[in-house]
């Protein structure tokens, strides 16, 4: 296997390091995570709510007694349309189900909103999720963002000054000392 090249998400060393840790502490939190100790879903709550399946049982494939060191219990799947999305069992603390929670939802990395703008037109991006809010608060500041969003918009404007307007001169009156602009 190999990275797809026009990967517009990158990571940073930290996050990098943040994002093993996570996957050590709580194994994958990408599909969908069920905390048998509460029947709660702690990742995988807007999947389920798409596929209208809570309350849906999975297909369990593989069942881990004693648990992982992860917490994992069982994986499997649950069908939708024809499709198998990843589910996970696990037996956690509250305090795992909540820090999970967090991490889950706190995807790691950040977009390179110069392969965006390059790859997808904001029709596209909002088709894909990623609407003018989820942009604006993934992107920490990055001023790509305004490309992307509003590409007509990127008229370069001169900071308004009136004694640097262009064709426009400006004199000092020796009597009274007001500038005024000089005319022909």
């Amino acid at each position: 296997m190999k990275p797809f090249p026009r990967n517009p998400r990158t990571i940073s060393a930290a996050e990098l390091t943040a994002l093993e840790a996570s996957m050590q502490e709580f194994g994958d939190l990408g599909g969908i995570v069920h905390s048998l100790e509460t029947d709660e879903i702690i990742g995988g709550n807007q999947r389920i709510s798409a596929m209208n399946a809570f309350g849906v049982s999975p297909t369990i494939t593989e069942s881990f007694d004693p648990p992982t060191p992860q917490g994992t219990v069982a994986v499997g799947y649950i069908l939708f349309n024809g499709e198998r999305f990843n589910y996970r069992a696990v037996r956690w603390t509250p305090e795992q189900c909540r820090r999970a929670n967090i991490i889950a939802n706190a995807a790691g990395g950040h977009f390179d909103f110069s392969i965006l703008a390059e790859d997808f037109t904001p029709l596209e991006l909002s088709g894909l999720g990623l609407g003018q809010d989820a942009l604006a608060a993934m992107q920490d500041g990055a001023t790509e963002l305004g490309k992307i969003l509003n590409p007509a918009a990127q008229v370069e404007f001169k900071e308004y000054d009136e004694s640097i307007a262009d064709g426009v001169e400006i004199c000092k009156c020796g009597n009274c000392g007001h500038e005024h602009v000089k005319k022909d």
